[in-house]
């Protein structure tokens, strides 16, 4: 094989541990592509010097140590450490990877195995980002309860800092919920009624219509006042809620989406 296609298929895959080793540390590495490229030019040289085994692996390690302070801070010897440990996870889970492909498919096809190691890499940052997405939404979830005519019913909610919507006539901040929660609290009034906004609506406190703006449209949702919405130990009373027949559970976990004023006790 090519000198060149060499220090090229090292140079990634020490990039590749570098990246991962950042996004399982979360830190914001630095200095990654002159860290690889020191790493590459250093995995083609030591084969010259005819090392044994166990001369090989001091070499390894010990310049792994360089690549570690190369490309992250730290101020502790406990801080390098652990960046240490992950560094050499990381690195395990690309050489792991390797000679599974290699056994799977019988080959050492270096662009065969550059190509799975990078998609590799691709799915680990994108789980990453979902769990991180997770985690930070959770922050902002709450356990609920919605109270009217003496029923109650309980339900996940996110509170978004961007829902900053109040209801023109009352000037109360308006909480959003998808279909599912209002037919629980009216059994007997139905999405057709609702479109067509028929007599039913009237037995409902204060149903009225407002203006919604979403990103690529104006809409008019339904608002209307409950008794009651505990939110842990607080109580909020005549609280205003819309009906936005969009699914957002998806993307906030929660089938309420409360109003920004909730953070600071409604």
């Amino acid at each position: 094989m090519q000198i060149e296609y060499v220090l090229l298929a090292n140079f990634l895959i020490n990039l590749l541990v570098l990246k991962t080793s950042a996004i399982l540390l979360k830190e914001a590495g630095r200095w990654y592509f002159l860290s690889a490229f020191i790493g590459a030019c250093f995995a083609i040289v030591t084969p010259y010097f005819y090392l044994n085994k166990v001369g090989g692996m001091i070499c390894f390690l010990s310049s792994t140590i360089w690549y570690v302070c190369l490309s992250f801070r730290f101020k502790t010897f406990k801080k390098f450490f652990q960046i240490y440990c992950v560094y050499m996870i990381s690195a395990l889970i690309y050489g792991g990877a390797y000679l599974m492909l290699i056994n799977l498919f019988a080959t050492e096809s270096v662009l065969l195995m550059l190509v799975v190691l990078i998609l590799l890499y691709c799915m680990i940052r994108v789980l990453f980002k979902k769990i991180a997405h997770k985690e930070n939404v959770g922050k902002f979830c709450f356990e609920i309860e919605i109270e009217n005519c003496g029923k109650t019913t309980r339900w996940r909610a996110f509170l978004d800092s961007g829902n900053l919507l109040y209801d023109p006539l009352t000037q109360s901040p308006v909480c959003l919920i998808n279909l599912k929660v209002f037919e629980s609290i009216f059994q007997n009034i139905s999405i057709e009624d609702v479109l067509k906004k028929s007599e039913k609506l009237k037995k409902i406190k204060f149903a009225h219509y407002i203006a919604f703006n979403t990103l690529n449209r104006r809409d008019k949702i339904l608002v209307f006042q409950v008794d009651k919405v505990k939110i842990n130990e607080k109580q909020f009373e005549k609280t205003t809620l819309g009906l936005v027949l969009k699914n957002f559970n998806q993307a906030f976990g929660s089938d309420v989406i409360l109003h920004n004023s909730f953070a600071f006790g409604g």
